[in-house]
C-alpha cells in the first residue's frame, strides 16, 4: 500500500517530498446496521445545527449574543444572503464509539471541512494491493457525496438566476494559509470531478480575477466555488490588507463583490463556519433531548456556570470528568485533555478568556486492531480512533501515540483510512 500512496501525487503535503507521505493503516470494518445509526444521526444532528442556524439568522439580536461576532464584516458574512436554502449543506461530524459501540458527537466541521481526499486513496491503495484482492466490502467515496451536494446547491442557486448555465464550472478553492494540506486534496477532488464530467480549475484567493459580469479563475469564468479555505482568511485579507500582498488582497476583494452581488454560488456559505462554534453543542443538548444519548454534556465555560452550577464547576476542575475545547478552533488545535492541566487551565481560561471556551463530558473513545504505517514504520495493535461522517460517506482517523494525551487528528501524528462496510 505504501508504494502505492507514495505515487499519489497529493497524499502528503504541499511542499513534502515524494517519499513523504501520510500515515495510513488498514479499514475500520463497521456493520451495515452501524453505517444506517451513524447516517441517521448525522441527519439529525445537521438537521438541529440548521435549525439553529435558522433562529439565529432571523434574530440578529440574539446571533450577536450567541456567536460573539469578532467583527462587523464577519457578522455580515453570516447575514449575507447566499442565494440556496442550506446553511451548512457540507459538514464533517466528528464521532467517537465506546466500548458498547455507542457513537458520541464530538463536534461539527461545517466551514470548511477537510478530509474527502485521503480516505480515498487509501482505499484505491487497499483495493489495488495484491494481497487485498479477494477482500469484500463497500467504500463510498465522500468525493461523490461532496459532488453531489455541490449541484444540488447550485441548483437552487440558479433557479432564480436563467442566466447560469446548467452544467456550471467548478472552481476548488484555498488560500495561502490552508495551501499547504488542502491544495493536495483540491487536487485530487478536482481530479475526480473532471472523471464525473465537469469542467473544474483549482486555486488560491490570490488567483482569482474578475470582468464586468464574472469571477475568473485562470481567466476563465466560474459559477460554483467549492470553498476550501477557511472565513478567517478571507476576513483578514479584507480587514487588514495591509499585512497580506496585494495579489491576495485583490483576489478577497473579487470573491466578496461577486458573493454580494450573488454573481457566484458558494459553498459553503461564509456563515457556516460560525455555526461550527463549539457553544452551540450546549443549545443542541438544551433543545434537543433525543439527541443528549449521542452528545456529551458541553458547557461555556464562564462566570456564568460558575454562579449557576458551582458544583458543576467544580467537577470540572477536577479535571477527571470534562475536557476543555475552544469554542472557535479546528483541526485539534486549544483542546485539553490531560487532567493536570485542565486543573491549572480552567481557573485561567474563565478568568481571562471568558465564554471562549467549553467544557465537555469525556468520552474514552474505544480500540480497535489495525495495522499501521506511522512515517517511518509499520505497526500493528489495537488504536483509538475518530469516526469522521459527511453523510454516508466518512473518514477515519487512527490515534498512534502510545500516551494517548492529545487529540486524534492530522496535526497529532494520527493515521488515515477509510470507512469498509461489511457485506
Amino acid at each position: 500500500m505504501r508504494s502505492l500512496l507514495v505515487q499519489e501525487e497529493n497524499f502528503r503535503f504541499l511542499d513534502s517530498q515524494a517519499q513523504e507521505i501520510y500515515p495510513f493503516c488498514t479499514p475500520l470494518m463497521i456493520s451495515r446496521k452501524t453505517h444506517q445509526e451513524i447516517t441517521r444521526l448525522v441527519e439529525l444532528f445537521s438537521l438541529a445545527l440548521e435549525q439553529i442556524g435558522a433562529q439565529l439568522a432571523a434574530n440578529r439580536k440574539l446571533a450577536r449574543r450567541v456567536l460573539q461576532f469578532s467583527s462587523a464584516l464577519e457578522e455580515e458574512f453570516f447575514f449575507l444572503d447566499h442565494g440556496f436554502g442550506k446553511r451548512l449543506p457540507i459538514r464533517r461530524l466528528d464521532m467517537a464509539m465506546d466500548s458498547k459501540g455507542l457513537s458520541f458527537l464530538m463536534e461539527i466541521n461545517c466551514g470548511c471541512p477537510g478530509g474527502e481526499l485521503d480516505p480515498a486513496l487509501v482505499a484505491k491503495a487497499y483495493w489495488s494491493a495484491a494481497n487485498c484482492l479477494e477482500q469484500q466490502g463497500l467504500f463510498l467515496d465522500p468525493r461523490d457525496e461532496s459532488l453531489k451536494i455541490l449541484l444540488e446547491c447550485y441548483r437552487d442557486f440558479s433557479r432564480t438566476r436563467p442566466w447560469m448555465p446548467q452544467k456550471p464550472t467548478i472552481a476548488l478553492l484555498s488560500s495561502q494559509a490552508q495551501a499547504r494540506f488542502m491544495l493536495p486534496e483540491c487536487r485530487g477532488i478536482a481530479a475526480h470531478y473532471r472523471s464525473r464530467g465537469y469542467r473544474v480549475l483549482v486555486g488560491n484567493l490570490e488567483d482569482l480575477e474578475a470582468n464586468s459580469s464574472s469571477l475568473l479563475l485562470g481567466g476563465e469564468p466560474v459559477h460554483l466555488v467549492f470553498r476550501k479555505f477557511s472565513t478567517q482568511s478571507l476576513r483578514l485579507r479584507l480587514e487588514k490588507q495591509a499585512a497580506y500582498n496585494s495579489r491576495e488582497v485583490f483576489g478577497a476583494k473579487q470573491l466578496w463583490e461577486a458573493l454580494c452581488a450573488q454573481r457566484i454560488c458558494l459553498v459553503n456559505p461564509l456563515g457556516s463556519t460560525l455555526l461550527q462554534d463549539k457553544g452551540l453543542l450546549e443549545l443542541i443538548w438544551e433543545t434537543q433531548p433525543h439527541l443528549r444519548r449521542h452528545l456529551p454534556e458541553s458547557f461555556v465555560l464562564g462566570p456564568g456556570l460558575k454562579a449557576k452550577d458551582p458544583d458543576l464547576f467544580q467537577c470540572i476542575l477536577t479535571g477527571e470528568c470534562f475536557v476543555l475545547k475552544k469554542r472557535a478552533s479546528y483541526g485539534g488545535r486549544h483542546v485539553i485533555l490531560d487532567p493536570d492541566a485542565i486543573k491549572r487551565e480552567a481557573v485561567r481560561l474563565v478568568e481571562e478568556e471568558p465564554d471562549k471556551w467549553v467544557a465537555q463530558k469525556r468520552v474514552v473513545p474505544t480500540r480497535k486492531k489495525f495495522l499501521a504505517w506511522d512515517g517511518r514504520n509499520v505497526r500493528k495493535g489495537r488504536f483509538p480512533f475518530v469516526l469522521s461522517p459527511f453523510g454516508r460517506s466518512a473518514f477515519v482517523r487512527v490515534g498512534l501515540e502510545a500516551a494517548g494525551a492529545g487529540p486524534i487528528n492530522a496535526h497529532g501524528g494520527s493515521a488515515t483510512t477509510f470507512v469498509m462496510l461489511e457485506s
